[in-house]
């Protein structure tokens, strides 16, 4: 009677994990140990031989990570925590009066007794066989309505196989690109990117603000299918911003998990996407081919989350392996740096820019030759404000002027064609707009 309730308490610690209620040995089982037993060379032989008559059990090796399941239909692999090593040491003691300590039952299921297996790569290889006549990236891209929708399935479609590359290449990063989406709030943006993520790979996405400057964060990287940064692109300062560009293109990640003695180096697997409310979000324009922006005017999420999200990772693992180009070349660079313009937040420097200088159309209307540092001090001293001659230059660049080679006193140096206005021409410029927003 005292083993039977000993046994009964064993049985309901299970269930509060999710283990099975019926944790007593069947006659038949029992029967089966019991023989292997008496073959065994070793406690740990014995301890092995009770575990898989039971169980069955894996190495996840991107969470680095022992799991199990139960030898039943239907049954799924969980992680193996404290709570669950724990209770198979008591199961051990109370049903079979074998003594061991955690660590020894670490030891075993962090050996050759649990297989190694890449969940991620598992998932690939049981994916249903894909027909070539069907496009259903496009048919999932159809749920969204952008301005460009034939850029949107264009892009999409290299972003959805490069996360398939980035999932499947144990070296390097294969998706320098993070895909995008801006508008009104209320939209399903973020739940559409999340749809991304297919069921069985639930664990493996990440949804939220990442905090930049945390070695946590990188663990993210290799531990982890998509990240999805939810509305904070727009919040981030610069070295975030420089941060955030080098977690997504960085090859691989190095750093020590809890209780590992040495750092150790891990594949790049995760790709990113993001969602931001408002448009304008890209503050350097030198570094915006990291991402792919895209305005959503609407979004089917009915229609979204009906789709088969495997038919579209079918097509994607397909075009993957019969080498569709899924990275930008420099044509399709200067493409995205010219489409990323409507995203591009307006800096202190460029206002102020255009509120004293203009384009000139032709020769007739330059009225000055200047350096940018000449620029720079007539703008701080109309201003009293203090400048960057960094977004200075980028401000001059992306309006259009034109920068040319002159001589000075046999002394070759570089200005920028510009008409300068009068301070009356300011003025008035500055009061009309006021005028018109109030009309």
């Amino acid at each position: 009677m005292k083993n039977e309730q000993k046994s009964h308490k064993v049985n309901d610690a299970f269930s509060n994990d999710g283990l099975p209620v019926n944790v007593a040995s069947s006659i038949e089982r029992a029967a089966k140990v019991e023989m292997a037993k008496e073959k065994a060379t070793s406690k740990n032989e014995s301890i092995e031989i009770i575990l898989k008559s039971k169980y069955t059990f894996r190495f996840n090796t991107i969470k680095c990570q022992p799991e199990f399941k139960i030898n039943e239909v239907n049954s799924v692999y969980k992680p193996i925590d404290k709570y669950v090593l724990n209770t198979l040491k008591r199961e051990l003691d109370s049903e079979f009066s074998i003594t061991t300590t955690t660590d020894n039952l670490r030891s075993i299921l962090e050996s050759t007794f649990s297989l190694k297996v890449n969940p991620i790569d598992e998932y690939f290889r049981n994916l249903p066989e894909f027909d070539p006549d069907a496009d259903y990236i496009k048919e999932f891209s159809q749920t969204v309505k952008v301005e460009d929708p034939i850029l949107f399935c264009e892009y999409f479609k290299k972003w959805i196989v490069a996360v398939v590359a980035n999932a499947l290449t144990k070296y390097g990063c294969q998706n320098h690109t993070a895909l995008v989406f801006t508008g009104d709030q209320g939209k399903f943006k973020t739940t559409w990117l999340d749809l991304l993520c297919p069921q069985s790979l639930h664990q493996y996405i990440f949804t939220g603000k990442l905090n930049l400057q945390s070695k946590d964060t990188s663990s993210l990287i290799a531990e982890m299918f998509l990240i999805n940064i939810d509305d904070q692109l727009r919040q981030i300062n610069n070295r975030d911003e420089n941060e955030l560009k080098n977690l997504i293109t960085t090859p691989s990640i190095k750093y020590r998990r809890p209780y590992d003695i040495y750092i150790t180096e891990y594949p790049h697997t995760a790709s990113f996407m993001a969602s931001v409310n408002g448009n304008d979000f890209l503050t350097d324009p030198t570094g915006s081919r990291r991402f792919l922006p895209f305005e959503v005017l609407e979004i089917d999420i009915e229609k979204a989350k009906e789709f088969n999200i495997n038919l579209v990772y079918s097509q994607a693992f397909y075009l993957y392996k019969n080498d569709f180009r899924y990275w930008f070349d420099e044509q399709d660079t200067a493409i995205l740096h010219k489409n990323n313009q409507a995203f591009q937040m307006t800096s202190l420097e460029e206002q102020l820019l255009l509120e004293f200088f203009r384009v000139p159309e032709n020769k007739e209307e330059i009225t000055h030759h200047l350096q940018p540092a000449m620029i720079l001090e007539h703008i701080e001293k109309q201003t009293k404000n203090r400048l960057s001659l960094k977004k200075l230059g980028e401000a001059l660049n992306k309006n259009g002027f034109k920068k040319i080679q002159k001589t000075d006193r046999n002394i070759k140096k570089w200005v920028w064609q510009v008409i300068r206005l009068e301070l009356f021409e300011v003025d008035l410029a500055s009061q009309n707009k006021k005028d018109y927003s109030q009309s």
